[in-house]
């Protein structure tokens, strides 16, 4: 991993921490029923808990339309 410097959005996260859904978070939680995960949008609201795929469809999906911004 190479230094790439800072997003050009003037926060402090490097580009190389930034993925593809940035500003748009997936985390995890531990549930009875095993891991399930979650949208954490720059706003600070969080999603319901899906399956993996269904989380990253939702953050693309909030990325695309720019939901929860602010």
């Amino acid at each position: 991993m190479t230094y790439q410097g800072h997003l050009s959005d003037g926060s402090s996260v490097q580009k190389h921490s930034a993925g593809g859904l940035y500003p748009y978070v997936i985390f995890a939680k531990d549930t009875p029923h095993g891991l399930r995960y979650g949208v954490l949008c720059p706003n600070g609201h969080e999603t319901a808990l899906y399956p993996y795929y269904q989380a990253e469809a939702t953050a693309e999906r909030f990325k695309e339309r720019r939901m929860f911004l602010s």
